[in-house]
């Protein structure tokens, strides 16, 4: 082909001076060593066409003309060592046909001057494929400056093209310390304009052609250019729609630098674009040491910085052990797939390399991105606050991972891997005034979608704030912010996956008071006023979401309409001070062999509080925490005590809560420290062989007035605390009740148990099922006591106290010609406890077709055989050998001395009791007729006892020794 004859041509060039030294001896080999030009093929100036000229002259000079090297056929041109070119400008390639090729420096015995070509012009003063086919390859120490003088430029072109013109191609080359190419105004790499003679007047590009243009800046060459595009297909003003334009750039090898300054020409921002338009595609490669940096030193803004993929696909990969890419300036930043649904972009940095910059955006306004930081000593940094600040813009470096501001959406897809880091902070900034955190964003504006993945081990994010270092009472920086969905719950999501050793941690130093609060915070679905939908998965041993300093929260799932999820999962760790689950909006936690850790104080509330969490606050929030496999909880308050509620807390009241626990998990609370189920709202914990322990603090069950609450133990489920109160908001003292709560339930079965220092019963509330409290104290019972679940066995080896109001229901199911074909309630005491059954009412409870009459006439109706003694020994398990409570009795003293017999009365959920009546020695008799419907005393015992569900039935003899 032509193009591989014009690289023979111009490799035969390279050797003319040596061929000539030889021949001609020693003694002319200096002179003939002058020729410092050679030119072959078609080559001419414009407009004067100052050729043939004299190659043994070392200054050229063609100005006012540009120098054309293939137009409308084959040239080749070279400028040695030692020579300096002066023209208006240099032309590679030109018309449909032409193919140029110029070389700048080479081979030199006798100049250590590298070549250099200075183009000075009003017009276009490099283009290299200027609808043709062109080469410029500049090396060895040699300068192509187009960059002065600025002055001739204000009212003219000056720019610089690499693939000018749809159907053109290009490569600029500039390789070897020293070797510079400069330009001014701009500089595009591959560009598909087309005008046709019809519409434009002239010819220029091909209709539906594809531009391929190359640079290649190598082994410690340098590129200074104003701005820069790579791969734009504008498609102008003629042409068919179908034209495609390739862009490609490799920056390669230690001191390989391109360099991209403002337009001082214009007096615009340092912006460089990689994929600009549909069918344009760019790839920026910064490879083996090399760099890339937007300087943006002096430049006007508002912004300096890289689009990579806007309205078209680019590409920025930096890679390798010393391989850099800064971005400088006035707000610089990288926006990575933007402006419309054909904004498709790409950056890496991998393999130990580095980059930086203020602020990015990864999928925006209609685009669609992804990022991949990758490998051990790779680093992106995010660093600093900007410029020309107020509220709500231009703050602390921060990160837009599918963000919609306006434009149709957006798509962004973040990876960092294999021992990489992504660091964003303020740097020590001053950020007040924009009232901005550094931070991350994931899934921001309606239609968008944002992702990030932190994986393998010694992979980060860290999000850090500093202090300002402020007089106390004086308002310091923001804290660092992360948001997982931001806002838009319909349409815009964000997904947080850590995975296999991956961390996310986030430092908040700035100082957080009351009157000025800083809080550090994670929101997983929704912020404050704006809801969202969000999901992060923490997983894998070694995984963690790490939140020290000032006021740490995680949020899931906050405000109205918002629906949050955080999976933490297989030794997976997360740890901040405050988690709040459900917040006015839905929020699930899950916890599955793995451990979340609540630790420190809040210093932005008054009175201080330590760390706590809230599963369901205010009106409307709904929250879950799932716990199974070996899960763990622990709450760690530094100097303040914290705790956690279920179902509205101390600052917002109401909401619905549920904690579920299995497979030997456990909640542990330090610190004296509180547990409030049913706080203000609706609280649920039910524990499968699982543990909850408050060791020196409370746990309230339907804490408030007005509240509901349900503590479900299961499964051997244990629970230890100083105070367990169920329907009371304070404790009492003695053989008192302290102040009246909610309505609430503690149930219990499968051998599970309560050890706490006292127990409490409030008198709208219920104990019920099959299992045991341990007190040390007193237990104190004004509500409803039930054990079993139709029916069942109820342990408490401890002082009891019924005070009035307080009521015992005893059921009885079955059938059967002797009373050992029945199943009874029992409540067994301690044999070593005192109790008091004086005020309370005892209700026989017949369930189902149970017949009142067999039973009474079987001698069934006696209390020995429903309220029972047995050892204190927490050794012994629920179905231990009982004996009557009666041999506890004083001597002398008998069941009419011991409990009220007028309170003791008979219910049947089929049965009407027409006559109850005591007849001594513990003993009561009834008639019943059958009734059609149940009574209302059977729907509400039969409604107590379904309580918990899934009972245990089991047989109750008589007589059990």
């Amino acid at each position: 082909m032509i193009k591989r004859k014009s690289k023979r041509l111009f490799a035969a060039l390279e050797p003319i001076a040596a061929a000539a030294a030889l021949l001609l001896g020693p003694g002319l080999a200096a002179q003939a060593q002058t020729q410092f030009y050679g030119y072959m093929g078609v080559v001419s100036s414009s407009p004067n066409n100052q050729f043939p000229i004299d190659t043994f002259q070392a200054g050229l000079e063609l100005r006012p003309d540009a120098l054309w090297v293939g137009s409308g056929g084959e040239g080749v041109f070279s400028v040695n060592p030692g020579a300096t070119l002066q023209a208006a400008g240099l032309l590679i390639g030109l018309g449909g046909n032409g193919q140029g090729t110029v070389t700048v420096g080479g081979f030199s015995i006798v100049s250590e001057t590298p070549g250099r070509v200075n183009l000075t012009g009003t017009g276009g003063r490099l283009s290299v494929g200027e609808w043709g086919s062109g080469t410029l390859l500049v090396r060895q120490g040699a300068v192509v400056d187009a960059a002065l003088p600025l002055l001739d430029c204000l009212a003219a072109s000056c720019r610089t093209f690499i693939g000018n013109g749809a159907g053109s191609s290009g490569t600029l080359t500039i390789t070897d310390a020293g070797s510079e190419v400069r330009t001014v105004r701009s500089f595009t790499v591959g560009q598909t304009s087309v005008f046709t003679d019809a519409l434009s007047g002239f010819n220029f590009g091909t209709p539906g052609g594809r531009t391929d243009a190359f640079v290649n800046v190598l082994n410690g060459g340098t590129l200074r250019t104003e701005g820069a595009t790579v791969a734009s297909n504008n498609r102008s003003p003629d042409g068919n729609g179908s034209e495609l334009a390739n862009g490609t750039v490799v920056v390669d090898g230690a001191g390989s630098q391109w360099i991209v300054k403002g337009n001082t020409i214009d007096n615009t921002a340092a912006l460089m674009g990689i994929g600009s338009g549909a069918g344009a595609n760019g790839l920026v490669t910064v490879s083996g040491g090399g760099k890339l940096q937007i300087d943006g030193a002096g430049s006007p803004g508002p912004n300096d910085g890289i689009n990579i993929g806007s309205n078209g696909k680019g590409k920025l990969v930096v890679t390798g052990t010393g391989s850099q890419l800064l971005t400088g300036g006035t707000n610089h930043f990288i926006n990575v797939g933007a402006n419309n649904s054909l904004g498709d972009g790409t950056f890496e940095v991998l393999a130990g390399a580095t980059a930086s910059t203020l602020y990015l955006n990864v999928g925006r306004n209609g685009g669609t991105a992804t990022m991949l930081i990758d490998g051990a000593g790779t680093t992106l940094t995010q660093s600093g606050v900007g410029v020309n600040q107020s509220p709500g813009a231009n703050g602390a470096a921060g990160a837009s991972i599918g963000r919609n501001i306006g434009g149709g959406g957006g798509t962004g897809s973040v990876t960092v891997s294999n021992c990489a880091q992504w660091l964003i902070s303020d740097g020590g900034g001053d950020g007040r005034t924009a009232q901005n955190s550094p931070a991350i964003t994931l899934g921001r504006g309606a239609n968008s979608s944002g992702s990030l993945t932190i994986t393998g081990a010694g992979s980060r994010v860290q999000i850090d704030a500093t202090s300002l270092g402020l007089a106390p009472g004086v308002a310091d920086n923001y804290n660092p912010f992360f948001a997982v969905g931001y806002d838009n719950p319909s349409t815009t999501s964000g997904t947080l996956t850590i995975s296999e050793g991956g961390k996310l941690v986030m430092n908040g130093n700035a100082v957080s008071t009351v009157a000025n609060p800083r809080s550090t915070q994670l929101n997983i679905g929704g912020r404050s006023g704006s809801a969202g939908t969000g999901t992060a998965t923490v997983t894998g041993a070694g995984s963690e979401i790490l939140m020290t300093g000032y006021d740490a929260f995680i949020n899931v799932g906050r405000d109205a309409g918002s629906s949050g999820v955080l999976n933490v999962l297989d030794g997976a760790t997360v740890t901040t001070t405050s988690l709040v689950v459900g917040i006015g909006a839905n929020g699930t936690v899950n916890i599955d062999n793995a451990t979340v850790a609540l630790v420190g104080d809040r210093s932005s509330v008054n009175p201080p509080i330590g760390a706590g969490a809230t599963i369901g606050r205010g009106t409307g929030g709904v929250g879950a925490l799932n716990m199974s496999n070996g899960a763990t909880f622990t709450i760690t308050p530094g100097v303040h005590p914290g705790g956690m509620s279920i179902g509205g807390d101390q600052f917002v009241s109401g909401g619905s809560g549920t904690v579920t626990m299995s497979g030997g998990s456990s909640i542990v609370i330090n610190g004296g420290s509180g547990m409030n189920i049913g706080r203000s709202g609706t609280g649920t914990a039910t524990l499968s062989n699982s543990t909850i322990t408050n060791a020196g603090g409370n746990i309230f069950v339907a804490r408030e007035v007005g509240s509901t609450g349900t503590l479900a133990l299961t499964n051997g489920s244990v629970i230890n605390a100083e105070f367990v109160g169920v329907g009371v908001s304070a404790a009492g003292t003695g053989a008192a009740i302290g102040t009246p709560g909610g309505v609430g339930t503690l149930a219990l079965d499968g051998d599970s148990t309560v050890n706490t220092g006292r127990f409490e019963l409030g008198a709208n509330s219920f104990l019920v099922g099959n299992g045991t409290i341990d007190a040390v104290g007193d237990v104190v019972i004004a509500g409803t006591v039930s054990p079993g679940y139709s029916p069942g066995r109820l342990r408490i080896r401890c002082n009891v106290v019924l005070l009035p109001g307080s009521r015992i229901v005893l059921e009885i199911s079955g059938s059967g010609s002797d009373f050992g074909g029945y199943e009874i309630d029992q409540l067994i005491i301690g044999d070593t406890a005192s109790f008091d059954l004086g005020s309370a009412e005892i209700v026989f409870s017949f369930l189902g077709d149970t017949n009142p009459n067999v039973v009474s006439g079987l001698g069934g109706l006696n209390l020995d055989y429903y309220l029972r003694t047995g050892t204190e020994d927490p050794s012994e398990p629920l179905d231990a050998p009982t004996r009557a409570l009666s041999t506890l009795f004083a001597p002398g003293q008998g069941w009419a001395d011991v409990i009220d017999t007028a309170s003791v009365t008979a219910v049947s959920d089929r049965f009407d009791v027409t006559s109850f009546s005591y007849s001594g020695n513990g003993t009561f008799e009834l008639t019943a007729v059958p009734v059609p419907e149940p009574s209302t005393w059977g729907l509400m015992f039969a409604g107590l006892a379904a309580v918990g569900g899934g009972a245990r039935r089991r047989k109750a003899q008589a007589a059990q020794a």
